[in-house]
């Protein structure tokens, strides 16, 4: 749970991570979407499948990004309603 908590330390990978519960991504919408280079994305994201945050499929020449499971959504619908009550 503690590298969870570290990866999503990061402002960075926690801004994928968002864009992400929407549902899935392919990394150029990722970088288009927060004006990051491919390979600043590519150590976020490598960092974010480690911890076990987000999974990865190819498509194609594509790679599509998507978050892990529902545990990580509850998590940040929890920090999100207590930033709101803030």
């Amino acid at each position: 749970m503690a590298g969870i908590f570290k990866a999503l330390g990061d402002p960075g990978r926690l801004q994928i991570v968002r864009l992400l519960r929407t549902g899935e991504l392919c990394a150029g919408e990722i970088a288009q979407i927060l004006h990051t280079d491919q390979s600043t994305l590519s150590h976020q994201l490598k960092i974010l499948k480690f911890h076990g945050i987000v999974l990865s499929r190819k498509d194609g020449k594509y790679h599509r990004y998507s978050l892990d499971n529902a545990c990580v959504r509850e998590l940040l619908d929890l920090m999100d309603q207590h930033l709101v009550n803030c």
